[in-house]
């Protein structure tokens, strides 16, 4: 029976390189907050201007009129959700008791 000593295994520490942890582009949560709500607001006013154009007659082909109004509904439905849990996470801080 082959016995080793268990000391030759290295210390997870020392086998994994350390890395440091990344940090967002734009710096911080406000700031990715405030660009997705500025894309939002961008595919708003996209599905708003092929609305009008397909209203008006412009030459504009009905597929796409729907898929950029789709897309704007989706992009709104998602940050709708994201609002829903943050305040859920905003009221459950508040019940907590210190």
């Amino acid at each position: 029976m082959d016995v080793r000593a268990i000391g030759s295994f290295q210390p997870l520490e020392r086998a994994l390189p350390k890395s440091e942890p990344k940090a967002a582009a734009d710096g911080s949560f406000g700031n990715l907050f405030q660009n997705a709500l500025d894309q939002l607001n961008t595919a708003e006013k996209e599905a708003d201007d092929m609305s009008l154009l397909l209203a008006t007659g412009a030459p504009v082909e009905l597929h796409d009129a729907m898929i950029t109004m789709e897309k704007a509904n989706i992009s709104f439905q998602i940050a709708l959700q994201v609002r829903n849990k943050l305040v859920e996470a905003y009221q459950e801080v508040m019940r907590m008791q210190v």
